[in-house]
């Protein structure tokens, strides 16, 4: 009798599966067995990194964990960064070579502050009358004794020429006075005049010859007056505002022209009060100049030791190159301190 195989075979596959089955399962369910430090009774690795470094490793792990898994979308819409470009991405500013040194050479303190002219004045005629002539405009330079415009001189002349008639009428004055005066000397001391006649006589020459000097002074004046009918430059200068124009009536001591110094360019700072100590006369401060574009290191001259109670700021100056079209009054400059 024939016994078939088929049977037998197919029991046997059946049992393979089961096999493999239930290692499989005992794979996923299996536990995992101490160390064998911890069989021994020896401290594990954790304990001996310590509570702190431990979290470390964890989170660590856990930012291992959340960069495989998480999905970063780019903004131009192209695939997610790779490891590698990601680690560097994450990698701290201080691994950098030269950061340190570069933070450190950003580390200065700035202050506001002002080019000025240390002379720098508002001009006005001495005398009132209508302005006749400009001569110099906005903008203009000049030099010393330069005339920048005029009033109407013709009152002014006649002045003159009505003082310069007066002083004639009191030297043909005086010159009679003195020659009576003299006349009379000569009669007292033939005794034939009496001694009330010369002092009067005396007192009338004394009287002219005062007057004399009264007409010089008064023509003085007139001619002054007249010479101020032109406005002259006090010095080396640029002129930085017009104040009148032709036509103009002006006064005594209204403003005319605003101008400055060329040859005495400051720069001027507001300085915290912690800088008190730091900043000396002598010292290099870079000054830059954002409107002109002027930058460079200038000489503190001098330094204002006195605190302002609501800004709590002192004021120091620096001497600016003179000459420079790009340092001009009234620009606002910036001081740095490294």
């Amino acid at each position: 009798m024939k016994v078939s195989r088929l049977p037998f075979f197919a029991s046997l596959i059946s049992l393979s599966l089961m096999a493999n089955a239930c290692e499989k399962h005992a794979e996923k369910e299996k536990v995992s067995l101490p160390d064998a430090a911890v069989l021994d009774g020896k401290p594990t690795a954790a304990e001996v990194k310590g509570p702190d470094e431990s979290a470390k490793t964890a989170e660590a792990a856990g930012a291992s964990t959340q960069t495989e898994h998480s999905d970063i979308k780019i903004a131009n819409g192209g695939a997610a960064p790779t490891e590698k470009a990601g680690a560097a991405a994450a990698a701290p500013e201080a691994n950098v070579p030269g950061a340190s040194a570069a933070k450190a050479e950003a580390v200065q303190l700035s202050f506001p502050g002002e080019v000025a002219s240390q002379r720098r004045s508002t001009l006005s005629f001495r005398v009132g009358g209508f302005i006749d002539s400009i001569k110099l405009k906005a903008g203009n330079s000049c030099k010393k004794g330069a005339v920048l415009a005029t009033i109407d001189s013709r009152d002014y002349k006649i002045a003159v020429d009505i003082a310069k008639s007066n002083l004639e009428l009191a030297q043909v004055a005086e010159r009679n006075a003195d020659a009576e005066y003299k006349r009379e000397g000569e009669l007292k001391a033939q005794n034939a005049s009496s001694e009330s006649v010369y002092d009067r006589l005396k007192a009338t020459y004394e009287n002219a010859k005062a007057n004399v000097q009264l007409a010089n002074l008064r023509l003085t004046q007139a001619q002054q007056a007249l010479g101020d009918t032109r406005l002259i430059a006090p010095y080396d200068c640029v002129i930085s505002k017009q104040l009148t124009n032709v036509g103009q009536s002006v006064k005594t001591g209204d403003g005319a022209y605003e101008v400055y110094d060329v040859t005495d360019i400051e720069v001027s700072f507001n300085v915290p009060e912690r800088l008190a100590g730091r900043l000396k006369l002598g010292q290099k401060v870079h000054v830059r100049i954002p409107a002109t574009g002027y930058e460079g290191d200038l000489d503190l001259v001098r330094v204002v030791g006195v605190v302002d109670e609501k800004t709590r700021t002192f004021q120091v100056v620096a001497k600016a190159p003179q000459g420079d079209a790009r340092v001009v009054p009234g620009l606002y400059a910036e001081g740095i301190v490294r």
